[in-house]
């Protein structure tokens, strides 16, 4: 669809994923009489919600101690202690 994106006419799209089993990268090229650009986007599938995740074992009660377990996506952080 052609769009107006900071004031200027333009072509815009959205990639809509039905069902993806693995991560990848998305590649979109544009071409013109001036050249081409291409852009990428790194997609990518976890089964962690949001790419981060804290659980309780129990819900605390005054006085306990506390013990969470974290969860990330290997993708979306680094250096995780």
């Amino acid at each position: 669809r052609t769009a107006v994106i900071e004031g200027k006419n333009k072509m815009a799209s959205t990639l809509v994923v039905a069902d993806a089993r693995i991560s990848g990268i998305y590649t979109c090229m544009a071409t013109n009489k001036v050249g081409t650009v291409e852009r990428n986007v790194n997609f990518y599938i976890t089964d962690v919600p949001h790419g981060f995740q804290v659980s309780l074992d129990k819900m605390p009660a005054e006085g306990e101690d506390l013990k969470l377990s974290c969860t990330v996506n290997k993708f979306l952080y680094k250096d995780i202690t």
